[in-house]
């Protein structure tokens, strides 16, 4: 990911302020970070699966991927070349699903071609890219690949100076990030941010949200935000410098500004990021060429060696650029060329690159450079007496600087920021709120649970309680029973003795009146006694 890196020191000479070259590159870019030697097994990999990959989303990714490593390099040709064949593969693959065309391959296609055509400065070709990324996005509901598209939206704005639609897209793209918990957007987001507040000249705010940024980095470990964070650090430091009126204070803020200006551009070279180590050339010969005008304003030798360092240094970043057909940094760079051929005497050799880099930030529509190229060339026709000229580039330059700093457009950026501020604090009630809520329905929900479950049990009680009363009424039912059974085989038992004695009694009765009627056992035997001697004699 990169985001902006800015410089636009103003020093007042002659009536005029001036500063450094604004050095400054996309804020959000989705590129891969490695180092150079990585980066070349990393493409070479790559290809090696593109030759035996079929037409699936596989394909597309690995082409998307390598147009991401094509923009590092510099080679934006074939960027846009496997950044269209991977957009033609998305639109006309079937997925498993059924469904026509691959949405999520297509916005990172488009995404690539935006990125490319933001680096080439072909701002309305980029930002209609970048609009189609964000629309397919949205209709997925991808909100990482959305907040990328807001923010890379809000770099256009950025560079044609429109702050009011930068901040508006930056704080829209933060908001979502913060959503996400994605830590490395919101550092970039806020490198953004500062980068708006920086070119306004608000320069505590700025600082404010690079350290932010810088301590999220540092925690990450992303080397390439890290080197776009040193670098713009170093912008506010070189704009103080530039802006403070002694010359210890000046040399003492330069002297940061160096040295946050080598760290990025080491990280730069490692990465092998050409963008980023053009801009840190630019930076770090904007440096040499204020420490130069010190020198000579004191009367101190050692003033052309610096301004020497610091041509060098241009010339070695306005090669990179062209290399890359980076316009914005083209332009700076003459720009810078011209302000020091200035400084040094040569009149028409910074007339000649004044003029280029005019023409080229006229055409790329870039205001914030626009605005210091009118600056520097009306310095150059005051400082040779043409003042006529001098004057039509100053009202120039006034009417762009008052575009950009306007009090209407401060204004938004402030209504921009108190909204995102507003949006956040409501946010963070609502979710507060949220948790009360969850809270007070848990805390409810587990009442409920103690509640049923004492009812539950209350029933099971009185369940219990009823089969209890229930088995000891059919107990006590049977019992009754069983003595009644008892009761009444006792009544029965005394109804047969009373029976049976009756019937003895009627048996032991009659036998009396037997025993009554007939002979006796001893008068019956004595009549047969008699009737036996009778017999015998």
């Amino acid at each position: 990911m990169k985001d902006t890196e800015a410089n636009n020191n103003q020093v007042k000479k002659s009536g005029f302020f001036f500063g450094c070259a604004i050095i400054f590159i996309s804020p959000i870019l989705c590129l891969t970070s490695a180092i150079s030697l990585a980066q070349n097994k990393k493409t070479d990999s790559l290809l090696t699966i593109l030759k035996t990959a079929k037409e699936d989303t596989n394909k597309v990714n690995t082409l998307n991927l390598l147009s991401g490593e094509m923009q590092l390099t510099g080679d934006y040709e074939k960027g846009i070349s496997y950044a269209n064949e991977a957009k033609q593969i998305a639109e006309r693959i079937s997925l498993p699903s059924g469904a026509k065309g691959w949405a999520k391959g297509t916005a990172d296609a488009n995404h690539n071609l935006g990125n490319i055509n933001y680096r080439q400065s072909n701002y309305s070709n980029a930002l209609k890219h970048y609009f189609v990324a964000l629309k397919i996005r949205e209709e997925i509901k991808d909100k990482n690949g959305m907040a990328k598209s807001l923010g890379n939206i809000g770099n256009i704005y950025y560079s044609q100076g429109d702050y009011p639609k930068t901040l508006n897209y930056y704080f829209s793209a933060l908001k979502m990030d913060e959503e996400l918990g994605n830590k490395n957007g919101i550092a970039r987001h806020f490198g953004n941010i500062g980068t708006v507040y920086y070119e306004q000249g608000d320069y505590p705010k700025a600082l404010d949200y690079y350290f932010s940024r810088l301590k999220l980095d540092e925690e990450s470990g992303n080397k390439n935000n890290m080197a776009i964070n040193l670098g713009n650090i170093g912008n506010v430091y070189c704009n103080q410098g530039v802006a403070s009126s002694e010359s210890s204070v000046k040399a003492g803020l330069f002297a940061k500004a160096l040295d946050y200006y080598f760290r990025a551009l080491k990280i730069g070279e490692e990465l092998g990021d050409k963008n980023r180590i053009a801009i840190q050339l630019g930076n770090i010969g904007v440096i040499y060429k204020e420490q130069a005008e010190i020198l000579r304003s004191s009367d101190k030798i050692g003033s052309d060696s610096l301004y020497k360092k610091a041509l060098d240094y241009y010339l070695r970043a306005l090669k990179i650029a062209e290399e890359l057909g980076d316009k914005k940094t083209v332009a700076i760079n003459l720009g810078s060329i011209g302000f020091l051929y200035t400084s040094t005497g040569k009149f028409n050799k910074a007339e000649e690159y004044l003029n280029k880099a005019l023409t080229i930030s006229t055409e790329i529509n870039v205001l914030n450079v626009i605005k210091d190229h009118e600056q520097y060339l009306s310095y150059l026709y005051d400082t040779t007496g043409r003042y006529k000229l001098s004057l039509i580039h100053y009202k120039k330059y006034i009417t762009a600087r008052d575009t950009i700093f306007s009090e209407e457009n401060k204004k938004k950026n402030i209504r921009t920021e108190m909204n995102y501020d507003f949006e956040k604090k409501t946010a963070a009630a609502q979710a507060e709120q949220k948790i009360k809520d969850t809270q007070a329905a848990a805390d409810k929900k587990q009442q409920n649970i103690i509640l049923y479950s004492v009812m539950g049990v209350l029933v099971l009680v009185l369940v219990f309680a009823f089969f209890i009363f229930r088995n000891l009424r059919v107990t006590q039912k049977q019992k009754y029973i069983i003595e009644q059974q008892k009761e009444t085989v006792e009544t029965q038992k005394k109804i047969v003795e009373e029976k049976q004695k009756e019937i003895l009694d009627s048996i032991y009765y009659a036998r009396r009146i037997q025993q009554s009627l007939l002979p006796k056992e001893q008068y019956i035997n004595k009549k047969l006694s008699k009737i036996q001697s009778k017999k015998t004699s």
